[in-house]
């Protein structure tokens, strides 16, 4: 994997951290967790019309990726209104790397070499031990991380998607864009059917939240569908994950969470794993 598309996919790891502190903050301000997915769609209207339509070829992995999406978004708000920021989220992001490793090896002849596949697995070690810091004892953190297994199942199957859509499409931010505006009128469809035409409204009003957070999300998953076309799918959707390690520091520095000697030793994994998939 080339310095570029490690420092993008970095960078989109940060991003990714950013929307999904949005998208609890947005939680904790009554609104729907589709909101930062609508604004996605919204952002992703006026992109559209200036990039080409991706590749005929792609549209069957790109519907499959807007439906696993849909599900992804829903679930993901459910995770967030039960557990607490930096319990769910290292949880959700920790097991997708491994299931996408999974399915690539069955779908595809892509396969990465062993010290590869050891920074994979560090990097995931260090990503799921941020999720058992404090333990499952309570049942609402029970059923926070059964939700967030929920979640990272269908980020495994909208990353090995993407990873083939992406490919396939001629145009990887073509590909995200349509994506995104498909998804914001099925989420936004849902949320009118389901909530009433006042719950859109006050999507709407609070657009910092709801447009803010769309364009991050965005420019986050173009930024990781462009790495998928340059390096194994695997790679990229550990890399991505580094996001955790923002994210733990966000849950501190944001929702006043703690930051102990486990998240500390989880960081530290998280990096040596980066090291490993870099120097392979």
């Amino acid at each position: 994997m080339s310095a570029q598309v490690l420092g993008i996919v970095l960078v989109a790891a940060l991003l990714h951290a950013l929307w999904n502190a949005a998208v609890k903050a947005s939680v904790r301000q009554a609104l729907p967790s589709t909101a930062v997915f609508i604004g996605a769609g919204i952002v992703a209207a006026f992109v559209v019309p200036f990039l080409p339509v991706p590749a005929l070829a792609s549209w069957p992995f790109l519907l499959g990726s807007v439906a696993v999406h849909c599900a992804y978004s829903i679930l993901l708000g459910r995770a967030y209104r039960v557990g607490e920021f930096s319990h769910a989220y290292p949880l959700m992001r920790g097991l997708p790397p491994l299931l996408t490793a999974a399915l690539m090896a069955v779908f595809s002849d892509e396969r990465a070499s062993v010290t590869q596949q050891a920074g994979m697995f560090v990097l995931c070690c260090g990503i799921l031990s941020l999720a058992f810091e404090g333990g499952f004892g309570s049942f609402r953190r029970k059923q926070a991380a059964g939700w967030a297994a929920l979640v990272a199942v269908t980020i495994g199957l909208y990353t090995t998607l993407d990873g083939f859509g992406g490919r396939l499409s001629g145009h990887p931010g073509a590909y995200v864009a349509w994506t995104c505006l498909l998804e914001a009128v099925c989420l936004g469809t849902w949320l009118v059917a389901r909530q009433g035409p006042a719950t859109m409204l006050l999507v709407l009003r609070r657009w910092p939240i709801t447009l803010v957070g769309g364009a991050t999300t965005l420019a986050a998953y173009a930024m990781v569908v462009w790495a998928m076309t340059q390096a194994p799918v695997a790679l990229v959707a550990a890399l991505r994950e580094t996001s955790v390690v923002f994210a733990a520091l966000l849950g501190v520095v944001v929702f006043k969470e703690r930051l102990g000697p486990v998240r500390v030793l989880a960081i530290a994994l998280v990096l040596a794993g980066i090291f490993l998939m870099r120097s392979a």
